[in-house]
């Protein structure tokens, strides 16, 4: 697959962007995070028709606000059909709580939910989640350089290719080019242009274009990437079903 999921964002510019956008011809995957899912239901779910939808946990959106994601409400939001993924609730830094978060989950309805495998956690935790799961999300840059993090990365494909992985928010080049990833995310389609005013689209220069009301030039450039990866990696996607 390689497919490249947009994060979804609460922002004004993603609706505008959006109804602009030609879901028709171009039907880009779509990450929807439980901590802002009340948002997506209310007010964006009609204005778009993805290939795919993701619904994330929102772990980390929670952590960084001081909150904490009710897995029993995550499982029950998790039983609606309408995704085709679903991530568990996963513990940065504490495989055993990601385990069994992943196993409740599942156990509770919510089949198709699969767990995050942590730079820095055991590689006993990579082989026990690839055994019993079918895809494995895989997160890093946490601060540690990206020599350590491609390092990391190289060494979860050595010892699991072919199992399916996802890469959370880190989708350059230098990674997806080098790595078959199942799929990845990202909230720089948003995040880039409307904090830094760094276009994509206009080469990745930082510019005083911060905060436009359209972003369809920069969901252009991620489709593109999407491309331009399936095409490099169709010998390698033969190996998956889907």
């Amino acid at each position: 697959m390689t497919d490249v999921f947009l994060a979804y964002s609460t922002s004004g510019h993603t609706p505008v962007s959006f109804k602009k956008w030609d879901w028709e011809k171009k039907p880009i995957p779509l990450l929807v995070s439980f901590y802002y899912l009340k948002g997506w239901l209310a007010r964006d779910q009609y204005l778009c028709k993805p290939a795919r939808l993701i619904l994330d946990s929102g772990a980390y959106s929670a952590w960084n606000a001081g909150k904490e994601i009710d897995i029993q409400q995550l499982t029950e939001a998790a039983k609606d059909p309408v995704w085709n993924e679903v991530i568990s609730l996963d513990v940065i830094g504490d495989p055993v709580k990601t385990w069994n978060n992943t196993v409740w989950m599942n156990e509770n309805g919510a089949p198709h939910a699969y767990p995050v495998f942590h730079i820095g956690e055991p590689w006993t935790y990579l082989k026990k989640y690839c055994d019993n799961f079918p895809k494995v999300g895989l997160s890093c840059r946490f601060g540690e350089s990206l020599k350590d993090s491609m390092k990391w990365t190289e060494q979860c494909f050595a010892r699991a290719w072919p199992h399916k992985f996802h890469s959370f928010g880190w989708v350059s080049n230098a990674l997806l080019g080098s790595f078959p990833f199942h799929s990845a995310d990202t909230a720089s389609w948003f995040r880039r242009p409307v904090e830094w005013g760094a276009w994509r689209s206009y080469g990745g220069k930082v510019s005083g274009l911060r905060g436009t009301e359209t972003l369809v030039n920069e969901m252009q450039w991620y489709w593109d990437l999407q491309c331009k990866l399936k095409q490099q990696w169709k010998q390698e996607m033969s190996r998956w079903k889907d």
